[in-house]
């Protein structure tokens, strides 16, 4: 097998940002759009081969697996009286690619990357389905034990003890996904 680096990917994307912080209130919302095309997904990959045809990557060229067309995120903190801190953060990620093989050596090139046919003949696109999206909310309470607490302690300046809580995915979302990969 010969190894070389010769594919190609273009990422274009597009984020708007916005934030809110007035007294004890702090917001921030983060969207992104974005394309990411590539001719290989191979990247990290070192005993596979990706392409159907290796000596071809021109007819690989389309959507990347690690295209994600809309990513959200939205966190917010609220500083409470007696040094209660609550804060939340929501994450939205929109669906990755997947390739549509059919996980055997169809034409006996000795690689598992055929691709199963739209037509007779005619083999689905490169990452051509689409994955789950994924969403997950989090949530927070701390408190700052020295607010009550600094005469009794009478603690170094800057020192703080945070006893905190935190509640992962509270809207309980599955977010199982089909492929393996970065989230």
């Amino acid at each position: 097998q010969i190894r070389e680096s010769n594919s190609r990917a273009f990422y274009q994307g597009f984020t708007l940002r916005t934030n809110y912080r007035r007294g004890r209130f702090y917001y921030q919302a983060y969207y992104t759009l974005s394309y990411n095309n590539s001719d290989d997904d191979n990247e990290r990959d070192a005993g596979g081969q990706g392409a159907v045809n290796a000596y071809n990557l021109g007819e690989e060229y389309g959507r990347s697996r690690l295209d994600v067309r809309h990513l959200g995120l939205v966190n917010g903190i609220v500083n409470l009286p007696a040094g209660f801190q609550v804060s939340a953060l929501g994450r939205w990620r929109s669906s990755r690619s997947i390739d549509p093989t059919t996980g055997s050596d169809n034409n006996g090139d000795n690689f598992r990357n055929d691709r199963a046919f739209v037509l007779p003949g005619v083999p689905f696109e490169r990452n051509s389905f689409r994955d789950r999206a994924v969403f997950n909310t989090d949530f927070r309470v701390a408190w700052d034990a020295f607010s009550l607490l600094r005469k009794a302690f009478n603690p170094r300046e800057g020192m703080r003890l945070l006893i905190t809580a935190d509640f992962f995915n509270i809207l309980n979302y599955d977010n199982v996904v089909y492929t393996s990969g970065a989230s």
